[in-house]
């Protein structure tokens, strides 16, 4: 009896379906080999796994896509047991579109836990980089911080260029910026290796870079095509620089008594001459500028336009006060003496300025209120007297028509009681009083009424 052939048709191995024959047949190996191979090759690819069948004549053409798997012919249907060549056909079809479809499944997990261990590899490598360029850095500042000594000065011939300070500050600075661009250069590096690894983020991998060395190709463009005017803008910052070390020299020489100003005294020259090195300076930015290097538009003119901005934008606190004190002024809306609710804060008017208005508070306290929290506040004019109102209790053995008659006599307060109980008498006295310490002045007057009376005060309270 002749010996059936079989040669199954695999996939990375595992098999998808066999192809039968029932004589000997080594056409059966080779077809089972190329449909392995075909299957192989497009579990590999990334192409959709569409599995569909077509007849040519008596065979019938399982394919992916356009690529031809196998062909089958009636007597391979027959060997499998099937009734016809177009069901075997439908059958090996479905079997090999589940077959992709989990090959592919397995090959992207695989893959993606592939990267994942990748991306937490690269991830201890940078952290080990990033210890040692913050170890490196460490020891660099630490060596410029206990060996001022080491570090020469830059010369040139005679001409000392930078002294060994200047020059350790440089080396510090740059230990500094180079540390933070290390640190974020890994971390960069990192990012960018990791985004690529996943098909889902790798179109982030172009965006970053784009958005990382866009920016400083541009930047060093500008700068190559800004080298002339560089050279004047050194002329300028000297002189500046020139300028503002004569004013804090000057300033430093009044704040330590050297120099006596009629107008200005010892404690206020540090801020004079911050605030006129500032205006050196800025002032230098907005008009200097523009006449040396004959631009008008040009980058120091901008940069001096931004820091006039900037100081605008810091004083407009000052200056919204100031336009509506002018209106506070002109207008009387505030009198002098008078009592008022002005900014939240409660007095009376003691001085109005163009930027803030002098209060005596109730309580005897000087409040400057600015002018521009009226603008956040209800301003209220009191046409009566504040009333000052405190408490006390005494010793309910006393006859308390006593008690009410000397504290009316003596304190001129509206005097009432409150609460009766087997120990004590609680009084409450009130009186309209706008003076500076009203309130102290009832308290001693009260104390003095009660001590001339023999009375015991056993507590007190205060009522704002």
């Amino acid at each position: 009896t002749p010996q059936a052939a079989e040669a199954p048709v695999t996939l990375h191995g595992a098999t998808v379906f066999k192809l039968r024959s029932h004589e000997p047949n080594p056409k059966v190996v080779q077809r089972a080999a190329q449909a392995s191979r075909a299957l192989n090759a497009l579990a590999a690819g990334k192409e959709p796994v569409e599995t569909r069948t077509e007849v040519h004549g008596h065979a019938v053409h399982v394919l992916v896509g356009t690529r031809l798997v196998i062909q089958l012919h009636e007597p391979d249907a027959r060997a499998a047991g099937m009734p016809d060549t177009q069901t075997y056909a439908l059958q090996v079809s479905t079997r090999i579109s589940d077959a992709l479809r989990a090959e592919r499944e397995r090959s992207a997990i695989a893959n993606t836990v592939f990267s994942i261990s990748l991306v937490v590899f690269f991830g201890l490598i940078t952290l080990f980089l990033l210890r040692k360029v913050a170890d490196f850095a460490m020891r660099a500042q630490t060596f410029l911080d206990e060996n001022p000594k080491k570090v020469p000065a830059v010369q040139l011939r005679s001409f000392e260029v930078l002294s060994p300070a200047a020059l350790r500050s440089m080396l510090l600075v740059s230990v500094s910026v180079g540390r933070w661009l290390g640190l974020l250069g890994l971390v960069y590096a990192w990012l960018v290796v990791s985004l690529s690894m996943f098909e889902s983020t790798r179109g982030y991998t172009v965006h970053l870079t784009s958005l990382v060395l866009s920016p400083i190709s541009g930047l060093i463009g500008r700068i190559a095509r800004s080298l002339p005017l560089f050279g004047v803008a050194l002329i300028l910052i000297a002189a500046t620089s020139v300028v503002v070390r004569l004013v804090s020299l000057f300033f430093a020489s009044v704040a330590r008594q050297e120099t006596r100003l009629a107008w200005l005294p010892p404690e206020l020259a540090p801020a004079a001459s911050f605030t006129t090195n500032l205006a050196v300076i800025v002032s230098a930015l907005v008009f200097g500028a523009p006449i040396i290097t004959g631009d008008a538009v040009g980058p120091l003119a901008h940069a001096g336009k931004l820091a006039l901005v900037f100081v605008g934008v810091a004083i407009s606190p000052v200056l919204a006060c100031i336009a509506v004190g002018i209106g506070v002024i002109f207008l009387r809306r505030l009198v002098v003496d008078g009592r008022f609710s002005y900014g939240g804060e409660v007095g009376r008017v003691k001085h109005i300025a163009l930027t803030y208005v002098h209060l005596r508070s109730d309580d005897g306290f000087d409040v400057f209120v600015p002018h521009v929290l009226s603008l956040l506040h209800a301003t209220r004019a009191y046409t009566s007297e504040p009333a000052i109102r405190i408490e006390i209790e005494v010793d309910a053995a006393v006859d308390p028509r006593q008690v009410i008659d000397v504290l009316t006599r003596e304190t001129r307060a509206a005097v009432e009681v409150l609460d009766i109980d087997g120990t004590r008498v609680r009084y409450r006295l009130a009186r309209l009083d706008s003076l500076d310490g009203a309130r102290t002045r009832l308290w001693l007057e009260v104390a003095h009424a009660l001590r001339g009376a023999d009375i015991a005060l056993i507590s007190r309270r205060d009522n704002a």
